[in-house]
């Protein structure tokens, strides 16, 4: 079994509250939830939560509860939040939990140039520290 996770973030510096989420999906079903997702699509935008009424939400939540994914959290609270630093911690935690589900490669949803080299570099450490023992990016 080949498995690949899929990473995305949420947080609300007011709460102080980061939350880290990898839906890890084994490759055999990949395709088939490529084309959910894709159907779920509305006018051929992406898909985000917060912009989604709560009707739709209804919706959303049943079809991805059909769905053969794994998800894991990973939640940080601090007051003051800083978020890169909240992600890192986050990322300490979250990275060994994908390689005990046997994932090899992690897509991180895309975020600014700069903020996707913090992402590469935290797993450049976390390789060469003897946290993580074979992901890469």
């Amino acid at each position: 079994m080949f498995v690949h996770p899929y990473v995305d973030e949420s947080y609300d510096l007011a709460v102080g509250v980061y939350i880290l989420t990898a839906s890890v999906v084994d490759l055999i079903d990949a395709e088939d939830i490529r084309c959910t997702m894709r159907g779920l699509r509305r006018g051929g935008e992406k898909l985000h939560w917060s912009k989604e009424p709560p009707h739709r939400r209804v919706e959303l939540t049943k079809a991805f509860s059909s769905l053969m994914v794994h998800n894991v959290v990973v939640i940080g609270s601090s007051t003051p939040l800083f978020p890169e630093r909240a992600r890192r911690k986050c990322l300490e935690v979250l990275l060994p939990d994908l390689e005990v589900h046997g994932a090899e490669i992690v897509t991180f949803e895309t975020r600014q140039k700069h903020s996707n080299k913090l992402d590469a570099d935290m797993v450049d450490v976390a390789d060469r520290s003897d946290l993580l023992l074979r992901i890469s990016e």
